[in-house]
Order: C-alpha cells, then structure tokens, then sequence
C-alpha cells in the first residue's frame, strides 16, 4: 500500500481508504446542515431540525444501511452515511424555501454564500473568532493519531485502545451538548436581557 499505511494489515487500510474515500462526500452536505441548523436556532426555530434529524437518523439511516450494506457490502456503510447527510441538509433547505419560517431579510438564499466566503475581512475576523472553539473540538483527533500508532502494534492492542475512546466520546457528549444549549440561550437571551442572562449561567 505504501509507507503511509504505518506498518497496519494492508487488506485493513485498503478498506479504510476506501471507505473514506466515499465518506468525504458527506461533508458538504454536513456543513450545509450545520450552517441552516445555526441559522435557524438563532431565530428561535427549532422544530424542522428536530422533525429532520429524527425523521433521518430514524428512519433514512437505517433503512439505507440494511439496504446498501446488502447491495454494496461494507462500503455501503459509507454510502448510507452520505444518504443519510444529504437528506438532512436538502430538507432543511427545501423547508427554507416552502415555507419561509425565519424573519424576511436574513435568509437571501444560497447564492449569498460564495460572496460570504470571498469576503476577505470578514471571514478573516469570523474565523478568529472561531479559533477556540475549533481547537476545542479538535480533542480527538488526539484519540485518532493514538489510534494510528497503536495499530502498528497490532489488531488485539488496537482492539484494546477502542475501548477508552468510545467510552471517553460517550461520556464527552453530553457536557458538550449542554455546553452548546447553554451558549446557544446565552446568545439569544443576552440581546434582550443581560440581567436573564446572568441567572441562566
């Protein structure tokens, strides 16, 4: 395979590669949803995310994995992923443009973004803004170079190493999802009351 595999079984890397190759198509979609999910929460609009998101992962995402690991075998996990993607963002977006649920003036429509991110200053104060919080989220790419480096060392050590990262995700997300309501109602709140926003902190 090569000098990047890092000394890991060469059928596995080959399989991972090629499941990441399909799984980076997700990632449009992913930002697409994430960007008309913010967008929407700041207006105080959260009904279409949750019927979306529960309607997708209950429904889109498992019938696309029984279907297309059946047709695709292993690969169609990542087709599945990229479905189900996709069909969150595309609703959310298609529920924009029916029914309008947001304040006139503050959705333009997609076109708008090219200007956006072509607008030097702005994006650079944006993503300064957003340094921390991208670098705070990056605590586990930690747990995936730990991950490349123990498979060097073998299936049952790799095997081993899965077991603290899963855990250590489980017990992450729900401080984070916490973190995130929290901040979220802190940013609406503290426009109309700084005095409201206090006692919610």
């Amino acid at each position: 395979m090569g000098s990047w595999d890092l000394g890991q079984d060469e059928e596995a890397v080959e399989l991972g590669v090629a499941w990441y190759r399909i799984f980076v198509w997700s990632f449009p979609f992913c930002v697409v949803y994430n960007v008309v999910w913010k967008f929407l929460s700041a207006q105080h609009i959260m009904r279409p995310m949750i019927v979306v998101s529960l309607a997708c992962f209950g429904i889109i995402l498992p019938c696309g994995l029984e279907f297309m690991t059946e047709y695709y075998g292993f690969l169609g996990s990542a087709w599945a992923y990229v479905t189900y993607q996709a069909i969150q963002a595309v609703s959310l977006l298609v529920y924009i443009g029916i029914l309008h649920p947001h304040t006139h003036g503050t959705w333009p429509g997609v076109s708008c973004w090219r200007e956006a991110i072509l607008a030097y200053k702005p994006m650079e104060e944006f993503m300064r803004l957003g340094m921390g919080g991208m670098l705070a989220q990056c605590e586990w790419v930690f747990w995936e170079a730990t991950g490349l480096v123990i498979g060097i060392l073998g299936a049952i050590p790799l095997s081993v190493h899965t077991i603290p990262s899963q855990v250590l995700m489980i017990l992450w997300l729900p401080p984070l999802s916490a973190g995130t309501a929290l901040s979220i109602r802190m940013g609406n709140t503290m426009t109309t009351s700084v005095k409201l926003t206090k006692k919610l902190v």
